[in-house]
C-alpha cells in the first residue's frame, strides 16, 4: 500500500540581525632586533689508544673420572607389607573402635569441664557482688577499696 504523509508547512522564523560596531585594533610597530650570532667553540677531545688485554693461558681444570652411584635396586610394594591385607583391615577397624571409645571418652570430661567452668563463673559473679556491697562503705568506694587485714 502507499502511504502518503500529510503536507507540513513550518511557519518562516527569521533571527533579528544583530549589527556589531567595527572596531580597528591598533597597529603596534615592533622594532626589528638582530641577536649576535654565537658559534659554540669547537673542541677535541683528546683520543686514547687503550691496549688490549693480554691473553692469560689458563692451565685447563685436571679431568676427573668419577664412578657412577650404584643404582638403588627398587622394592616393589608388597615387600612393604609383611602382613596380608585381612590382617591389616582387621587392625585399622580394632584402633578406630578404640579411637571412638577414647574421643567419647575425651568429649565428656570436656562437657563437665564446660560445667565446672559455668559453675566457677557463676560463683565469682556472686563473689563481686558481695565484694562490691563490703566495699560500698570502705575508703575508695568499689573502685579503690582500700582494707586492710580482711581477706578478699
Amino acid at each position: 500500500p502507499k502511504f502518503d504523509a500529510p503536507k507540513f508547512d513550518a511557519p518562516k522564523f527569521d533571527a533579528p540581525k544583530f549589527d556589531a560596531p567595527k572596531v580597528d585594533a591598533p597597529k603596534v610597530d615592533m622594532p626589528k632586533v638582530d641577536m649576535p650570532k654565537f658559534d659554540a667553540p669547537k673542541f677535541d677531545a683528546p683520543k686514547f689508544d687503550i691496549p688490549a688485554v693480554p691473553k692469560i693461558d689458563l692451565p685447563k681444570a685436571p679431568k676427573l673420572d668419577i664412578p657412577a652411584p650404584p643404582a638403588m635396586p627398587s622394592t616393589p610394594v608388597q615387600d612393604k607389607y609383611v602382613d596380608p591385607q585381612e590382617v591389616r583391615d582387621a587392625k585399622a577397624a580394632e584402633l578406630n573402635l578404640k579411637f571412638k571409645e577414647v574421643d567419647k571418652t575425651a568429649r565428656e570430661i570436656e562437657q563437665q569441664a564446660k560445667q565446672a567452668r559455668a559453675k566457677a563463673n557463676a560463683v565469682k559473679k556472686e563473689f563481686n557482688a558481695a565484694k562490691d556491697d563490703a566495699c560500698a562503705t570502705r575508703i575508695g568506694g568499689k573502685i579503690l577499696c582500700i582494707r586492710y587485714g580482711v581477706g578478699y
